[in-house]
């Protein structure tokens, strides 16, 4: 399917390819602090001082506005300006933490709870790769980038059959970011209206603009 530019800005939007935040960066180090629970005017004390600039507390400021306005930090009063971390904020961090891509995060998150899901149920534990890919094929480039990076970090093994499988061992590790994994997979569960939506509105202004032009009697 040809995927024209405005719909694919559409599905980044949709998906947070585009969302990127260096992890050396003041702006990664200021989320990192929400991570752990430090609040607002801590942080702000914190990095005004690591800040070099005649008015550190205003670039301070101006960071976590850039945070809000891309939804990984949320507002929740101004007198005492007070932020909170979103979850979208919490899974960049959580990606810094494990070397990894966005998108190889999520899929990893999928892995995890499908797994978790069928060992409750005593039930074969293989993730199918493609289940995964199928709603993202359309508008990622070099989609088996997304799991080869986790089988060259360890964090999943290839099975038979284009099928991925968490060691036992890395499962158990993972198990501390257990509610963040279900998070992220119920968000990209609910997804699909959103995809399907931008897809079909992609596949209306492709079809009109190969559509010849009706002569003229």
């Amino acid at each position: 399917m040809q995927i024209t530019r405005e719909a694919r800005s559409s599905l980044n939007r949709i998906v947070l390819i585009n969302r990127k935040i260096r992890p050396k960066s003041t702006s990664f180090g200021i989320l990192s602090s929400f991570y752990t629970g430090v609040k607002t005017q801590e942080i702000i004390l914190k990095f005004s001082k690591k800040i070099t600039s005649m008015h550190p507390r205003n670039d301070v400021c101006r960071n976590m506005h850039y945070l809000r306005t891309v939804g990984l930090l949320e507002k929740q009063s101004s007198r005492p300006v007070e932020y909170e971390i979103t979850d979208r904020g919490r899974w960049y961090v959580i990606a810094s933490r494990l070397d990894l891509p966005l998108f190889s995060l999520i899929l990893l998150a999928n892995t995890y709870v499908f797994q978790k899901n069928m060992r409750q149920n005593d039930r074969p534990d293989f993730y199918v790769v493609g289940f995964f890919f199928e709603k993202i094929r359309h508008f990622i480039t070099h989609a088996y980038m997304v799991h080869g990076t986790l089988i060259r970090k360890n964090y999943v093994a290839r099975c038979a059959n284009q099928t991925i499988r968490i060691p036992d061992d890395v499962f158990k590790r993972l198990t501390e970011f257990d509610s963040d994994f279900e998070a992220i997979c119920r968000w990209y569960c609910n997804i699909n209206d959103e995809i399907d939506s931008t897809l079909l509105r992609n596949s209306f202004r492709t079809n009109m603009l190969k559509a010849p032009l009706a002569d003229h009697e």
